[in-house]
C-alpha cells in the first residue's frame, strides 16, 4: 500500500469518526431535556403516590417509551441542525469572535504574502 492510499484511508476514518463525534455531542446537548423529563416523571410519580395528583397513567410503563422517543428526537434535531447549517453558522460566528483565531489568520495572510513575494523574486 502506497503512502497516498494510507493517507486517504486514514482521512476517511478520521472524517467518519469526527462526524460521528459531532452528532453524538449534539445529541448529548439535548440530554439535559431528557434529564428534565425524567425528573418530571419522578416528581409526577411521587405526587401520584402521595395523592397530590390524580392521574390514571402507568408512568413506569411509559417512562422508557418517552425516553427512547426523546433520544430519537434529539438525534433527529442534531441531524436537522447539520442539514440547515446551524452548526456551521455557529462555528463561523465563534471563529470570528475568537482573538486567537483572528491572530492566526492574520499571521497566515502575512506568510502567504511573503511566499508570493519570494515566488515573484524567483521568477
Amino acid at each position: 500500500m502506497e503512502l497516498n492510499e494510507k493517507i486517504n484511508e486514514n482521512t476517511k476514518i478520521v472524517k467518519f469518526l469526527s462526524t460521528g463525534k459531532m452528532y453524538l455531542s449534539r445529541a448529548m446537548s439535548y440530554i439535559s431535556i431528557v434529564n428534565f423529563g425524567m425528573i418530571l416523571m419522578i416528581a409526577l410519580e411521587n405526587m401520584k403516590d402521595n395523592g397530590t395528583l390524580n392521574i390514571d397513567i402507568n408512568l413506569s410503563y411509559w417512562a422508557p417509551v418517552i425516553f427512547l422517543v426523546t433520544i430519537s428526537l434529539a438525534i433527529l434535531a442534531g441531524k436537522l441542525e447539520d442539514y440547515f447549517g446551524f452548526a456551521r453558522a455557529e462555528k463561523k460566528a465563534g471563529e470570528d469572535r475568537s482573538f486567537h483565531f483572528v491572530k492566526m489568520m492574520k499571521m497566515l495572510e502575512r506568510i502567504e504574502e511573503r511566499l508570493d513575494e519570494l515566488e515573484g523574486k524567483l521568477k
